[in-house]
């Protein structure tokens, strides 16, 4: 079984061309992207976005950032059977509450990021939100 070590950042670019498609996509909704690999699913990949007027600007439910799990697509191929793509998405206010009171998802992002495993690939040119985020 492979480890985060041994997968990130293999998938960088097939990351880069995703969020090109979601700039695209969003019309300069996307704020930040950021390709990271936490811990647990560790053959995974993960992505975080943060996106503008995502989810009417509110909370989860659950208390956490919404995750949605995609499996090997052509577009986006994994190396092993049963590999996901994880995609966390959030919205600019959502970002703020969670960097003031971390969720479960989001210390995942920051052990990430302090461990040497998460990269921006994507930061809005106009945006000063995540200036003062701990990443």
């Amino acid at each position: 079984m492979m480890t985060a070590v041994e997968t990130y950042p293999i998938y960088l670019e097939q990351v880069n061309d995703l969020v090109k498609r979601h700039l695209e996509n969003f019309e300069d909704r996307l704020l930040l992207a950021i390709y990271y690999a936490p811990e647990r699913s560790p053959s995974d990949v993960f992505l975080f976005e943060v996106l503008k007027d995502f989810n009417s600007d509110s909370l989860e439910e659950e208390g956490d950032i919404l995750e949605v799990l995609f499996g090997a697509t052509p577009a986006f191929p994994l190396q092993n059977r049963g590999d996901f793509l994880h995609i966390l998405l959030t919205n600019p206010e959502e970002f703020q509450t969670i960097i003031n009171e971390p969720t479960p998802y989001y210390r995942e992002l920051l052990d990430a990021c302090s461990n040497g495993k998460a990269q921006t690939v994507y930061r809005h040119p106009e945006s000063s939100l995540f200036c003062e985020a701990p990443l």
